[in-house]
């Protein structure tokens, strides 16, 4: 990650080591943090702040293996993964896997 020059922001450099030493306490960590952590992760990748999911090509666009999603809220952790050969790589697929994660983030938060 030091590569990356995630850490280069020190105010995310902060963020991150406060993240990393509460995992390595190994408290328990109330599942609202736990989703203000992931939050705060997909924030250093780009998206903006306060965001509460993802939908990603593994390992590239131009290349799909997979597609993948995760979402937390609520306390709630839900990550899809769709891997099938000849994917796209398109909007309409990233778009119906992000469906099929509004749902199966819906069933798991009981709703």
């Amino acid at each position: 990650m030091k590569r990356s020059g995630l850490l280069d922001d020190p105010e995310t450099a902060r963020k991150l080591e406060a993240a990393r030493d509460l995992i390595a306490s190994g408290k328990e960590i109330a599942p609202d943090r736990a989703c203000e952590l992931f939050s705060m992760l997909l924030e250093v990748q780009g998206l903006p702040a306060g965001s509460s999911r993802t939908v990603n090509l593994i390992p590239t666009r131009e290349n799909p293996k997979a597609i993948n999603g995760q979402t937390c809220s609520g306390g709630r952790f839900t990550s899809v993964q769709l891997v099938a050969p000849n994917l796209s790589g398109s909007d309409e697929e990233a778009s119906r896997l992000s469906s099929v994660l509004t749902k199966a983030h819906e069933r798991n938060r009981g709703a």
